[in-house]
């Protein structure tokens, strides 16, 4: 019993923290990089610039708009680079669109639901793009949020687009798990302090050799994660 006029102590109570399944989209969500390899080498081809300008590879990450119109400015100086990023813009969108989703989408978002984990998305794509797609694919109500290269400044390799995404979640990087299918989005991922599970492109020698782990499939990243994260009362 408490001393007269003392109250009682308060008990402390522990919660779990909070964790979070971050995503990338083109090539680990959705099934964009055929499409979105296609638009990008007809647009080399089209003003003739491939040999001044990153590989596809490469260019995954990279904040596109400042891409395409830096291309045009430089290399096509008859071309109108805010004409030709509208005109690049819509072969995209129409890529991205038409995309199935990566095989293993839905059963790996479940289980992060079923976790009571939050699940967004880190991307050099559009925000409202990318939501259009998952609302095709009855995905947007398992999303809590989504953060597009419109949002931020910066794309990958920096943090900033993990760094804003985990903020508006109000996760600790700690408590994130990431996946990513480019050495861009890995660098990111790791900038910001979080862990990352890479899916590999299926190509030797891409493994990312930073990363927590390299999955040929999300799939193969599911069964890691239950492995790993057990649901609460079994081990």
């Amino acid at each position: 019993m408490p001393a007269a006029g003392m109250m009682p102590a308060t008990p402390i109570i522990h919660r779990a923290a909070k964790r979070a399944l971050l995503l990338d989209f083109d090539g680990t969500l959705a099934d964009t990089i055929l499409g979105l390899r296609q638009v990008y080498e007809r647009f080399l081809d089209r003003l003739n610039v491939r040999q001044h300008a990153p590989s596809f590879e490469e260019a995954n990450g990279m904040v596109l708009s400042e891409l395409i119109q830096g291309l045009c400015r430089q290399f096509a100086t008859a071309s109108a680079p805010e004409a030709e990023w509208q005109s690049y813009r819509n072969g995209v969108e129409a890529a991205i669109l038409e995309a199935a989703p990566m095989p293993g989408t839905h059963a790996l978002i479940a289980w992060a639901k079923q976790q009571g984990w939050l699940v967004g998305i880190a991307s050099a794509g559009q925000t409202a793009l990318i939501a259009d797609w998952l609302r095709r694919h009855e995905l947007a109500m398992a999303i809590d949020e989504i953060v597009g290269a419109d949002l931020c400044p910066r794309g990958k390799p920096d943090p900033a687009l993990y760094q804003l995404l985990i903020g508006r979640l109000d996760v600790a990087p700690q408590d994130c798990i990431a996946i990513e299918d480019s050495p861009a989005g890995i660098a990111s991922a790791l900038a910001a302090g979080i862990d990352v599970i890479h899916l590999r492109s299926g190509e030797p020698g891409k493994d990312g050799n930073e990363a927590l782990l390299n999955v040929g499939s999300l799939a193969d990243a599911l069964t890691f994660l239950q492995r790993r994260f057990p649901p609460i009362g079994h081990s």
